[in-house]
């Protein structure tokens, strides 16, 4: 008779395989990221034309289009984008840098409004798509005991109010959090980096062009810790990325290749 721990071993084996494809995916992505900024060079907001473009300038206010409130703060924003993290593993294995423990999204949402960048040159307005890829400076911390608005329905998960510490941002250490909140914005007056596609907005209260998300929408990018910053936040992503898919798929082959001889055997 088949050990039945045998037969599931290739059906994991199996999943950790798609899982470490996706992983190898998402390496891609943020590695072509990268690739779009250095080979994009910043141009003069006052001499755009039509076709993929990036600006770097100061972040205003457009007329009639006013702001959006930051989720888990409540602060006034051009462009803010917030998740909450649980961190799964309770037991106190992780190391220093936390490098053990794993995580899981509870919710993850973006908001922005139409604003202007503007430099020495000229201004622009700049339409973030709902899909662009946010590279913003979230290192805020809360500590317990400070009210943060509707953080538990956020998430779905009512535990999270219970929470010994709670953090907004990337603190690189977990520490004894058990929840994560991470937050960032565009605020009004703040430089900001855009990549994306300028297109002809003549129609839009006289502008030539403004800058949108084009046709393909995920790969705008709007920061606000600057291009080179920008930059190597995707290359670093793109290597954990690679990294945990080569992990995750030696793993996940070795699962499916001696799963099967046991089943054979």
């Amino acid at each position: 008779m088949v050990d039945p721990v045998a037969l599931m071993m290739p059906a994991f084996g199996l999943v950790m395989v798609g899982a470490a494809y996706g992983l190898y995916d998402k390496g891609r992505f943020y590695r072509m990221q990268s690739e779009r900024i250095a080979n994009t060079d910043v141009s003069d907001i006052g001499s755009i034309e039509p076709g993929t473009v990036a600006v770097e300038g100061t972040a205003r206010v457009e007329a009639g289009e006013g702001t959006v409130t930051t989720e888990l703060t409540g602060e006034e924003a051009l462009a803010s984008h917030s998740k909450v993290i649980a961190k799964e593993d309770h037991v106190d294995t992780a190391g220093p840098d936390d490098e053990n423990v794993e995580r899981q999204v509870l919710h993850e949402t973006s908001h922005a409004v139409p604003f202007r960048v503007e430099d020495d040159t000229g201004s622009v307005l700049v339409d973030t798509p709902d899909e662009a890829d946010y590279r913003l400076d979230e290192n805020t911390v809360i500590e317990r005991g400070r009210n943060v608005p509707d953080v538990a329905d956020l998430a779905d998960d009512p535990d999270a109010a219970t929470a010994e510490r709670i953090s907004i941002g990337d603190t690189h250490q977990w520490l004894d959090y058990e929840r994560r909140y991470e937050q960032g914005s565009v605020r009004p007056g703040e430089s900001v980096y855009v990549l994306g596609e300028a297109v002809d907005r003549a129609d839009w209260d006289g502008d030539d062009v403004a800058i949108a998300g084009g046709e393909e929408p995920e790969l705008f990018i709007l920061s606000d810790v600057g291009r080179a910053q920008a930059r190597r936040g995707g290359t670093i992503g793109a290597y954990v990325a690679y990294g945990m898919a080569c992990l995750v798929g030696f793993v996940g082959a070795l699962l499916l290749v001696f799963g099967s001889l046991a089943v054979v055997w």
